[in-house]
């Protein structure tokens, strides 16, 4: 009976001495959180109204993620203590669903899981999602971001068209803010020219066929 009390004694002093040790820990000082594509802005659009499905899009697996990718010559490496607030692909799909749902705009995006009618469909590819120092690690980024949209019809999965889309955006200076606002800015070029390019190329499928008809 003592040498069990004794031993209850003993686990309960080691449970509050590592009690005690882990609270003093030094803290980790947390990472700052980022997001774009908030102020995503299309032109507007002419023609005839139709409705896209997405199927949904492949993106940079380096870049997928909730960590920001960095590219110096043959080196890639994530910035220290600055993520991203969501995993990328989703922010830049929730960019692309802003960029359609604009004023003004001729096309509706059918997001996967949703219902309606859709004359074309939409697959996405980025392929690039990054910031690179191009004038070495101490200078300010350049931020790319480059993807290939396809857009075929539904009816009978025939092409379109095919277009690579791409944009570039100076960092204004090496921090973590200004680099993410670069990213904020190049996302926006390159979904106002997705938004354009299907507008044009989808109005263009639909009055051909119409004429046809």
């Amino acid at each position: 009976m003592i040498r069990r009390a004794a031993r209850l004694l003993l686990v309960a002093g080691c449970a509050t001495s590592l009690a005690a040790c882990i609270t003093l820990f030094p803290k980790e000082k947390p990472a700052q959180l980022f997001r774009f594509g908030d102020s995503v802005t299309a032109p507007a659009g002419s023609g005839p109204g139709f409705a896209v499905r997405s199927v949904g899009f492949e993106f940079d697996r380096a870049a997928a993620g909730d960590a920001i990718l960095t590219v110096n010559g043959d080196q890639v490496a994530y910035i220290s203590g600055a993520r991203w607030v969501a995993p990328a692909t989703l922010q830049f799909e929730g960019a692309v669903r802003r960029g359609f749902d604009a004023p003004g705009g001729t096309v509706r995006l059918i997001n996967p899981g949703e219902g309606g009618q859709a004359k074309f469909i939409l697959r996405l590819n980025v392929t690039h999602f990054e910031a690179r120092y191009e004038a070495g690690p101490s200078a300010p980024p350049t931020i790319y971001v480059a993807l290939r949209a396809v857009l075929t019809r539904t009816a009978d999965q025939s092409l379109v068209g095919a277009q690579p889309i791409e944009a570039k955006a100076a960092a204004t200076d090496n921090s973590a803010s200004a680099i993410t606002a670069a990213f904020d800015h190049a996302t926006g070029d390159v979904v106002g020219q997705l938004v354009g390019w299907v507008s044009q190329t989808g109005g263009s499928a639909s009055t051909a066929q119409a004429a046809g008809s």
